[in-house]
């Protein structure tokens, strides 16, 4: 079982992500040359993630963070200190005789390190958490995950833009905007669009969809065109290619969407696969992207490896089933096939982090704040 040690290396505009393995780290301290690197990466992150928790305007209103973080800073290192005569005895014993100076000046800071690991994670059961955000804020532009696709945009002025909406929190705010890349149910649901949709609401999808909209009894409906522009509400639309090489999503039956608000230019993907028009993209502020399927035609690697290229100042990875999300269950009641999470699969975000090492992109990891309607 690997456990991955996530954590910020510097604070706001642009916070860095980097992700450490707490059974690479355990076997390094066991080679006689080991990790410092590594080891001096978390010391970093000792010192980034107090200030960045005191400091941060991020929302952390959770008890169990409170309680995780006074085990991971307070209790773990008082054991680290108690057990220092110990590590300065397994380190004159591990290292070799041709160990180097910048081994010796480092050694003691690393078997502090693992000890520290090893003391908050129980044996591989538990580590301090990655800080998994309710919303993120950019520029006083909010954004919320509520599930698949569906992502909630909220804009200082209060303008509420709403990305295929399926999913929803209790009680959500009522949309200026819907976009709607496809017509997939994972991705439009007529239930959903009524939820948020009142007589000042725009809908705008992608055109060649238009006939399934209408079967949804989904109306009056503002459609674009790959490469077309529309300007709503003073937002600018353009519709982008979306697509996989194999697999449903077949070339021109969905789109993603360029959304300029605000002065910030958004990429959301809809559902596609790595494509060299998404890599071209530029001067692009954060990128939505779907990372997963359930038929294997999205890849997150291959997303991570596009959206480094493409070098958003922030991605939010969409399109999956939380790790701690319940099974889902059938309801054919409301589909022609089973519930809309079994288009995608169950997938742990953090495993993109190492993939951003050394990149100026802040990957942004979003709690599920919505469900299914009723």
């Amino acid at each position: 079982m690997s456990i991955s040690w996530s954590f910020s290396l510097s604070l706001s505009p642009s916070i860095r992500v980097s992700s450490l393995s707490l059974s690479e780290l355990a076997m390094s301290y066991m080679s006689p040359i080991s990790n410092f690197d590594a080891s001096l990466s978390v010391l970093t992150f000792w010192d980034t993630s107090l200030r960045s928790f005191f400091f941060s305007s991020r929302s952390l209103s959770s008890i169990s963070f409170l309680k995780d973080f006074f085990l991971g800073f307070f209790a773990a290192p008082l054991f680290a200190v108690v057990f220092f005569p110990f590590a300065v005895f397994l380190t004159a014993i591990t290292q070799t005789p041709s160990c180097n100076c910048r081994m010796i000046k480092y050694t003691l800071y690393e078997n502090i390190v693992n000890i520290f690991i090893w003391a908050v994670a129980r044996g591989d059961s538990f580590v301090l958490p990655l800080i998994i955000m309710e919303c993120f804020k950019l520029h006083g532009v909010k954004y919320e995950w509520l599930g698949q696709s569906t992502m909630r945009i909220t804009t200082e002025e209060g303008l509420v833009l709403y990305t295929d909406p399926v999913m929803f929190d209790n009680d959500p705010p009522p949309a200026d905007l819907i976009l709607i890349s496809h017509h997939h149910v994972d991705h439009c649901l007529p239930e959903g669009v009524e939820k948020i949709r009142t007589e000042r609401t725009r809908v705008v999808a992608f055109r060649e969809s238009y006939l399934n909209y209408c079967v949804m009894d989904i109306k009056k409906v503002r459609t674009v065109r790959i490469g077309e522009t529309v300007e709503n509400k003073g937002v600018r639309i353009t519709g982008l290619p979306a697509y996989t090489e194999r697999g449903f999503h077949i070339k021109g039956e969905g789109c993603g969407f360029l959304i300029e608000l605000s002065g910030q230019r958004i990429y959301f993907s809809g559902d596609t696969g790595a494509t060299e028009e998404m890599e071209r993209l530029e001067n692009i502020d954060v990128a939505i992207v779907s990372v997963c399927d359930n038929i294997d035609t999205i890849k997150p690697t291959d997303i991570a490896e596009a959206v480094k290229r493409m070098a958003p100042r922030a991605f939010i990875p969409v399109h999956y089933t939380p790790p701690d999300a319940k099974e889902p269950t059938p309801r054919e009641e409301m589909f022609a096939t089973k519930d809309p999470r079994f288009f995608t699969c169950r997938y742990d975000p953090q495993e993109l982090l190492p993939l951003f090492s050394g990149s100026d992109t802040e990957v942004v990891i979003l709690k599920m704040l919505g469900s299914y309607p009723d």
